[in-house]
């Protein structure tokens, strides 16, 4: 049985894990680390290392969204977006986990029917899914539909 952590990676970071190979079975929990929106971008990096490093049990596949800025974004913004996707990227290949990235517009296209559906749609739509699920932030509802989204794409 292979485990799967999805991340929507950010100051809020939300993640979702399966430790079954369909994504309609039970055996998904998610959550959010709040990486310190107030702290400088150093210490945020090191906190989602360290989240990595001691708060999982072992994983088998790490799955998050291609990095994307808005073009109206200033240079810490860009930052900060591509240092969270290689934090994880590090922590995949010092553990000889596997890490694969998804489209974000595929994600959402595929939960809620629409490329640019905003997070909340998101929300609402796995809400429907996923009535057990309880989510304390957007990003940890993004988190379960990166995980969903890998879970039925991947064997195709």
């Amino acid at each position: 049985m292979e485990t799967v952590l999805a991340l929507d990676l950010g100051k809020s970071t939300g993640w979702a894990m399966s430790r079954r190979h369909t994504p309609r079975t039970p055996g998904i929990i998610s959550g959010t680390w709040d990486l310190g929106a107030k702290n400088c971008m150093a210490l945020r990096f090191y906190r989602l290392q360290q989240l990595l490093e001691k708060s999982l049990p072992p994983i088998d596949h790490i799955v998050t969204e291609l990095p994307f800025v808005h073009a109206k974004s200033g240079q810490q913004s860009r930052l900060s977006v591509f240092g969270y996707v290689a934090i994880a990227m590090c922590f995949a290949a010092k553990s000889g986990i596997t890490l694969s990235t998804v489209a974000p517009t595929a994600v959402k296209k595929w939960v809620a029917g629409s490329g640019k559906a905003p997070k909340v749609d998101m929300a609402m739509k796995l809400l429907s899914l996923y009535p057990k699920q309880e989510f304390t932030s957007l990003d940890q509802s993004d988190a379960l539909g990166i995980l969903i989204y890998y879970l039925d794409k991947k064997d195709d």
